[in-house]
């Protein structure tokens, strides 16, 4: 009995290093498209390893779960990228990530502030093709 306890043991930490190297690859990926930086990456990393303690990666798929803490970290440093961009280079639909997004901020009880509107105008300026002087205007006025 007691080797049956420890070869069962072995198998789930061998498993739950499996998901952590496929969630640490996907989350590579996904930080190289969307061009975030290492910060950012290394901080979605720690997110994911306490859902993973917390028990939320449990029948739950990785890319899903790995593209969802990247969207709460994203949105807690206030970066703008939205849920589109995140499932567009995830192996994931956009409503299982919001699911699960959602389901980190509940589980986990963490708190993110709402979005200023200020940090997404080069996004939208550099979409639309505005000038720089009138980017600047943009957040002159947002900042009053």
């Amino acid at each position: 009995m007691y080797r049956l306890k420890k070869l069962h043991e072995k198998s789930n930490h061998l498993t739950l290093r499996g998901n952590l190297s496929w969630a640490m690859r996907e989350l590579d990926k996904l930080c190289y498209k969307l061009n975030l930086p290492k910060a950012i990456q290394e901080e979605t990393a720690i997110l994911y390893r306490k859902a993973i303690k917390k028990g939320l990666a449990h029948g739950r798929k990785i890319s899903c779960l790995t593209a969802a803490s990247l969207y709460t970290i994203c949105r807690m440093n206030q970066i703008p990228r939205t849920l589109d961009e995140v499932s567009r280079y995830s192996l994931s639909d956009k409503w299982k990530i919001a699911k699960y997004y959602r389901m980190i901020l509940r589980e986990m009880d963490l708190r993110v502030p709402n979005p200023k509107a200020k940090y997404g105008v080069s996004k939208i300026a550099s979409e639309v093709g505005l000038s720089e002087k009138t980017q600047r205007k943009a957040i002159e006025i947002l900042g009053e």
